[in-house]
């Protein structure tokens, strides 16, 4: 195992903290460990092959994993989604691989985990610190070398990739997150909507919360409450929701 790992799903965060590695002559010394979740946007791996391309030859170690599960079986196993409080989905689609992998390639917990985490694009992460002990990764120690980035300077990382523009939305690894903002609902394609539309009806429950969008039960209703709503009441922001449950750990969206 390298000295340094990053969990990355090639956003944005992703992507500035590869050409952070390959500016600080770390290349050789970390890997980057993706996870196939299995409810990727429909053009999301493409993404995800310039990417490992990118990283690959610039000698950083690519390792991408395959969820044991895939969120409809999740949905349909516990006939429930997932919410802003509790958001295990993540936990299930990330988290055991990536740990399955780091406690059979890292039994002594020696690899630090890199974090693509900003100051800037959360509330919760104003107050980041450089680094960290969690225990959720066995006392493996986090890294956070961008706690005090500035946005102009991380994304001129990005643009200094010479591959890679600053997207407008997050990492679309899991498409669409439990945790979506309403650019994210507007942004998705059909053949997503009618995806989740056909599971909604499998269980027989929303995947969004009515109450957050003025009592519209099912996907296509929540798209069209925010389209047809001129109100800022339910404004919100992908990273602040999931900074506050089980994204954060495994860097969904990132």
């Amino acid at each position: 195992m390298r000295q340094y790992t990053i969990f990355g799903n090639y956003g944005n965060g992703t992507i500035a903290l590869l050409q952070w590695v390959i500016e600080s002559n770390l290349s050789s010394k970390t890997s980057v460990i993706s996870v196939d979740t299995g409810w990727a946007a429909p053009d999301w791996e493409e993404r995800v092959n310039q990417a490992e391309i990118f990283a690959r030859n610039h000698d950083i170690e690519v390792i991408r994993l395959k969820s044991p599960s895939n969120f409809s079986k999740l949905i349909i196993n516990r006939n429930a989604f997932p919410d802003l409080k509790f958001q295990w989905c993540s936990a299930f689609l990330k988290g055991l691989p990536m740990m399955d992998y780091l406690n059979a390639h890292d039994p002594n917990n020696e690899t630090i985990i890199v974090s693509p985490k900003v100051p800037f694009m959360a509330r919760i992460n104003q107050a980041m610190k450089e680094f960290i002990d969690q225990d959720l990764y066995f006392e493996r120690k986090i890294w956070q070398p961008f706690y005090q980035i500035t946005r102009s300077e991380w994304e001129n990382l990005i643009k200094r990739t010479k591959q890679f523009s600053v997207l407008s939305h997050r990492a679309l690894e899991c498409d669409p997150c439990i945790v979506n903002d309403n650019r994210d609902m507007l942004r998705m394609k059909k053949s997503t909507i009618k995806q989740v539309q056909k599971l909604e009806k499998r269980v027989n429950r929303p995947m969004f919360s009515p109450k957050a969008y003025g009592g519209a039960q099912g996907i296509e209703a929540v798209i069209h409450y925010i389209k047809n709503t001129s109100s800022q009441e339910h404004q919100n922001n992908y990273y602040d929701n999931a900074m506050q449950g089980c994204g954060s750990h495994w860097f969904c969206g990132e």
